[in-house]
């Protein structure tokens, strides 16, 4: 599988229904932030106008794990890897 696209698995579903929620209780405390990065299994979440920021501190605080990711208006299920 790629990671880094949706092919509807069931971890992916799962991954979408808790970012998802989790995106509900905590958009009104991040505001305008452009970028959301959220661990769903912790709720950890982290936010900020710079993607590859947000990015590098999900990724610090939770290396091996997948992220709910929300710009603006587009939600995205995938790993973060270095390039």
């Amino acid at each position: 599988m790629n990671k880094g696209s949706s092919d509807n698995t069931e971890e992916d579903k799962r991954l979408r229904e808790k970012g998802e929620a989790r995106w509900q209780e905590i958009k009104k405390i991040v505001g305008t932030a452009w970028c959301v990065a959220i661990e769903v299994d912790s709720g950890d979440y982290f936010f900020g106008n710079d993607t590859l920021e947000v990015a590098d501190r999900a990724r610090h605080a939770h290396p091996d794990k997948l992220f709910y990711f929300i710009r603006k208006e587009a939600h995205y299920i995938g790993p973060i890897r270095q390039v």
